[in-house]
């Protein structure tokens, strides 16, 4: 039976910071992006939701999505 692993999810997954977490992350955990662009290039095992965090209909819909 396989293990699912744990859920991340990285706010700002496009900046310097956010990028190098995920990249960091991803050797132990899933791991979704939120911002309001993809980070290019975006770790091909990581998932990528497009989200603007001062806008509650946006944070919504990628918490859904999630």
């Amino acid at each position: 039976m396989a293990t699912q692993q744990p859920l991340v999810v990285v706010t700002g997954s496009a900046g310097y910071l956010g990028s190098t977490l995920v990249e960091r992350l991803l050797s132990d955990y899933r791991v979704v992006g939120l911002d309001r662009k993809r980070h290019e290039p975006q770790p091909p095992a990581a998932d990528f939701v497009q989200c603007d965090l001062t806008n509650a209909d946006s944070v919504e819909l990628a918490l859904q999505t999630i």
